[in-house]
């Protein structure tokens, strides 16, 4: 086969669904040996990780056409890759970003669909955002021949929501990179955060996008509750890019005293965010909604104690190798992270436990499942002949 990817989050600063691309390329890279790549970039500059992966059978294509912002993308997807795809004569063509080139020649095409926030929590979105996905995403189900939904959660609202045939979904768990999340020595992350960020270890951490489905303002209540209530110390530290719809968090933040107490980091790269996740002492993940929720696997890998919401895919994902707790219950969320920072007993066992769960994910896995589903779209184009 051969085989399309639309790379063009690969580009500049990688999170989300950029790093699922680029993980899953890697151990595509790994596990298949028999057939050819082409990943569609929309930009000419090629990081140099990226040049690792690139090779006779995992092919760059390039577009000249300038992309800076979304809608720009969301341009150069819909006009500008039909016409890659049709010159590069692709068998499968695989989106790994929801949306399909609505207009690209007929390829058996494959849509990975990571969650649908926007149809369940469409408040927490900007107008243009919501009309945009609704658009195209609604379209791009239609269209594609196989649907890859990262965890069962996620599949069961595609039939639920959209009506979508349960033959036609195939799950397909994220994998965590576990030669860069893993326990690291600890005077050695302790050094690292010390000289790169002046952090101190032993802190509540968050990672992930600042937007509203992230639940920041109650996890902050449930923080300042802890201090109060519970008498803990540390500071909690909140690792990410500013999404959309951020403004209550630092309101929030000013509103309640807690400027001095909260460290707002901004983006972290992944080789940072490993000591990260080694420094905390917990980590808190409070989504009211997830399609997978790779940042708790991350933190469990690394040896760190979850407290996660009780919804959506995270308990899937976690396992009883975490805290789960309902993301509008603030009293439970500060009780169960004062209990993991003050009982070490609890600690060490969901320390030990997350590392055991973490292992179950590998990007390894994700490919050759992913590879499956390739081969069942090209097979629809075998049935036709």
């Amino acid at each position: 086969m051969k085989i399309g990817i639309n790379g063009q989050l690969l580009a500049g600063r990688r999170a989300g669904i950029g790093m699922y691309i680029y993980n899953l390329l890697r151990a595509l890279q790994k596990v298949d040996s028999l057939n050819q790549y082409c990943i569609f970039m929309g930009q000419k500059s090629l990081q140099a990780d990226l040049q690792k992966i690139f090779s006779e059978k995992f092919q760059p294509v390039c577009s000249r056409f300038p992309i800076s912002g979304s809608w720009m993308r969301i341009l150069w997807e819909q006009l500008v890759l039909p016409a890659q795809i049709k010159k590069a004569s692709v068998d499968v063509m695989h989106y790994p970003d929801y949306a399909l080139s609505v207009l690209s020649p007929f390829k058996p095409s494959v849509v990975t669909v990571h969650d649908l926030s926007f149809k369940l929590f469409p408040e927490t979105f900007s107008m243009g955002k919501l009309l945009t996905k609704r658009t195209l995403i609604t379209q791009s189900l239609q269209k594609a021949a196989q649907i890859i939904a990262v965890s069962e959660n996620t599949k069961r609202d595609l039939v639920n929501l959209y009506g979508i045939s349960p033959d036609k979904i195939h799950v397909v768990y994220n994998g965590v990179d576990h030669d860069l999340f893993k326990p690291v020595d600890r005077q050695k992350t302790k050094g690292f955060l010390r000289r790169e960020y002046g952090l101190e270890t032993g802190y509540i951490l968050y990672v992930g996008t600042l937007e509203p489905r992230k639940n920041l303002v109650n996890l902050l209540r449930a923080y300042k509750l802890a201090r109060e209530k519970f008498n803990i110390s540390p500071q909690m530290v909140i690792a990410g890019s500013k999404g959309w719809l951020y403004k209550d968090i630092f309101k929030t933040v000013s509103d309640l005293g807690l400027n001095d107490s909260i460290v707002f980091t901004g983006y972290i790269p992944d080789d940072h965010l490993a000591f990260f996740y080694n420094g905390a002492a917990v980590f808190v993940y409070p989504s009211i909604y997830e399609g997978f929720g790779l940042p708790p696997l991350e933190a469990m890998a690394c040896g760190t104690p979850v407290v996660v919401s009780n919804v959506s895919s995270l308990p899937e994902v976690v396992g009883d190798a975490g805290v789960t707790v309902s993301p509008d219950d603030i009293e439970a969320m500060a009780a169960n992270i004062s209990k993991v920072l003050k009982d070490p007993t609890a600690a060490s066992y969901y320390s030990k436990r997350g590392i055991e769960r973490a292992r179950l994910f590998t990007w390894e896995t994700t490919a050759l499942k992913t590879l499956e589903v390739y081969e069942q779209a090209y097979s629809m184009i075998e049935k036709r002949r």
